[in-house]
């Protein structure tokens, strides 16, 4: 048996709340055993190249790079009220409910509320902050990245509306989140993305994240 770390989230984006989660990534080779759990879902973080068990299936690709502080757009703006972006995180939860119905909470149910009790908490005592991109007085896309406690930074979201991609406002809400991570000296800059959202991964791909490890989940038996 190698050794793990359990983490229990209480608010999450997922579709469950009681899992055992594994972090596996830094610790085994290609042979593990997964612990016998009563828990509803087991997540197990992997390296790309292991195979998880049967029955798992990939959930989450998680990338990183190196920070760097960049230049800024002019029309992106530190949000510091966690209820402006509400609406368009209610969106963003419905897209990744569509890319994976099983793995992500269908919004109906989704805890955005106290989800956003805790970003705020965040960006009060300063471990965290958040980025908007406005026009014409409405707020067309969001950023929040926060520190961690290994001393790496979290990009916790990313999002800009459909209406009015291409207009590289998703790259500078990305910058405006780095640089802050890069003025607090972190070695780490990372975040993660569904499988299957293609358009993402390439998005992050061209901005110069490399893919680190690979996130699988299975319901118990």
């Amino acid at each position: 048996m190698h050794p793990f770390e359990t983490v229990h989230i209480f608010v999450t984006d997922l579709s469950f709340s009681d899992y055992l989660y594994l972090d596996l990534s830094q610790k085994i080779g290609s042979d593990f055993t997964v612990p016998a759990a009563s828990k509803q879902w087991i997540q197990i973080d992997l390296p790309l190249e292991v195979e998880a068990p049967a029955g798992f299936r990939k959930r989450l690709l998680f990338i990183e790079k190196i920070p760097q502080v960049h230049v800024v757009s002019p029309e992106i703006v530190p949000l510091s009220d966690v209820r402006q972006f509400k609406d368009l995180l209610f969106e963003q939860q419905a897209f990744h409910y569509q890319l994976d119905t099983e793995y992500f909470a269908d919004p109906a149910v989704f805890e955005i509320d106290a989800y956003l009790v805790e970003i705020d908490e965040k960006l009060q005592d300063g471990t965290a902050a958040a980025y908007g991109v406005f026009e014409a007085g409405e707020l067309l896309g969001f950023s929040v990245v926060e520190l961690e406690d290994d001393g790496s930074a979290y990009l916790l979201e990313l999002m800009v509306l459909e209406k009015v991609r291409g207009k590289g406002y998703g790259k500078s809400l990305l910058k405006s989140a780095e640089t802050w991570a890069a003025e607090r000296q972190v070695g780490r800059f990372w975040t993660s993305a569904a499988v299957g959202n293609e358009s993402a991964l390439h998005f992050y791909e061209r901005q110069g994240f490399r893919p680190t490890k690979v996130r699988w989940a299975a319901r118990s038996s």
